[in-house]
């Protein structure tokens, strides 16, 4: 009933603050048990053992960055020295692609027919828990709150040494950043009647009745920060000069909250930055205005290029009030054909590539070509997906498959170079006979770690036939 209860001012703060209800929010709530149970499921029954699960989990839990399945896998492999199988099996059982209550009693249902007594009893104290919170909670918030807004997460654990007597939840916002989404935790807590057990002084005295102690904390501080950050963006900061009813024309027309609008002197180079803050704010049309009668259209990341104002004003007003998006109205009023064959050639080719060799000694002219032509036909649907303007960096290496999967997993491509060193660092003590190979692959990858690279990655292993590669976005 407390931890319902608890739940239940956390939605509700939720509800009230603007900063929040405005944004992508969930609760996610899991249960310590579970995870012990599936760790003894696996062959870890060691008390050690589990206490590295957990820590890899409440690390995972806690990070700001949405990992990939396979970086969580490589996380648990590095940290807890789980097979690849056995890593991936114990996801398999505590997550999926949904994250009802119902969809975790039937992906743990294998635990619960386990031979092993102990772990049916984690398993069941763990689902009548959870079952008993969800009821509770139901009734106070409502079923369409729930399904919005409430997940239920078997690998979720948070503070495994303080929180260790069971139920575990986090409140956290989904944020739009570099065209995924970033996690930030506002609130997290738990129950720890086992914690306040434990350090129980002999001196102290006992209580008649078992404790049931249950916290939370809500940072508000990030609170205060995303109240601040939240803001509605205004196009009209952007404008340096212009004339005042042209400006007036756009913004009614199409909205202020579309239309990007830079004015007066801005040239190609400074597009970048606006690209990628239309990119963040969903924004879909760019309009760069040179001199007087003169503007660049980018239109749902396409350039269309140069139109006068008068012109693009009137696209606007074509579109207006009708069902049609910017892109269709703009690439249908400017004369861009909308053929099969035009969309056919509007992705990446072969010629996108660009080819670096991390090796030890650069192939010949020969092989150099025989290698060229295999990454070719190996990146033939990576490269579809790709748009014409894109340049993908592709370096070769003599890396075993395994290490080209524990590298790709550890670099996040956003990172900074202190990050991307760090990566390398643990990759190295891990694969410590390829040092010379990780050091040629971190030189030849650091230069699309600068400022505004933003260019896809391809790290491809010569050591398969079948061309093994993984790409970094």
């Amino acid at each position: 009933m407390i931890t319902a209860e608890l739940l239940c001012i956390m939605v509700e703060a939720a509800r009230q603050l603007d900063c929040i209800s405005s944004q992508k929010w969930e609760i996610r709530i899991g249960h310590r048990n579970l995870i012990v149970a599936a760790a003894r499921y696996m062959g870890f029954g060691d008390l050690n053992s589990q206490n590295k699960i957990l820590n890899v989990l409440y690390a995972i839990s806690t990070s700001n960055k949405m990992l990939r399945r396979e970086q969580r896998i490589e996380r648990l492999r590095v940290g807890t020295e789980m097979s690849f199988n056995q890593a991936n099996s114990l996801l398999n059982v505590l997550e999926g692609d949904e994250y009802s209550l119902e969809a975790l009693i039937a992906r743990t249902q294998c635990l619960m027919n386990c031979r092993d007594d102990s772990v049916r009893e984690l398993v069941q104290s763990a689902i009548d828990v959870l079952t008993n919170v969800s009821l509770l909670l139901e009734s106070f918030v409502g079923a369409d709150c729930m399904a919005a807004h409430v997940l239920f997460d078997g690998t979720l654990c948070y503070r495994p040494q303080t929180y260790s007597t069971g139920i575990t939840f986090q409140l956290q916002v989904l944020l739009p950043h570099k065209g995924s989404l970033r996690p930030i935790i506002l609130g997290a807590g738990g129950r720890y009647d086992t914690l306040l057990e434990d350090e129980r002084h002999a001196q102290d005295p006992i209580p008649p009745n078992p404790l049931c102690a249950v916290g939370c904390g809500l940072s508000l501080d990030t609170v205060a920060q995303l109240c601040c950050t939240n803001t509605p963006v205004r196009m009209i900061e952007l404008i340096e000069h212009c004339n005042e009813k042209k400006i007036e024309t756009l913004l009614v027309v199409h909205g202020d909250d579309e239309v990007l609008v830079r004015i007066g002197g801005a040239d190609l180079g400074k597009m970048s930055i606006d690209e990628e803050h239309c990119n963040e704010k969903k924004i879909e049309s760019l309009l760069v205005v040179h001199g007087d009668d003169e503007v660049l259209v980018r239109i749902g990341g396409a350039d269309l290029g140069k139109m006068s104002i008068d012109e693009v004003l009137s696209k606007f007003e074509n579109q207006t009030g009708k069902a049609t998006s910017a892109v269709e109205s703009f690439t249908h009023l400017h004369g861009i054909s909308q053929s099969p064959a035009r969309h056919a050639s509007a992705t990446a080719t072969a010629a996108n590539l660009n080819v670096r060799y991390a090796v030890a000694e650069k192939p010949a002219v020969n092989a150099r070509k025989r290698n060229e032509a295999h990454i070719r036909s190996c990146l033939q649907k990576a490269i579809a997906v790709m748009t014409p303007q894109t340049v993908i960096e592709v370096i070769v290496t003599d890396l075993p498959t395994d290490a080209v999967r524990l590298l790709t997993t550890l670099i996040d491509r956003n990172c900074s170079m202190d990050e991307l060193s760090g990566s390398f660092a643990t990759a190295t003590k891990q694969f410590n006979k390829f040092k010379k190979e990780f050091v040629r692959i971190q030189e030849a990858m650091e230069p699309f770690f600068q400022p505004k690279n933003n260019s896809p990655i391809v790290l491809f292993s010569r050591q398969t036939s079948n061309g093994y590669y993984k790409l970094l976005l």
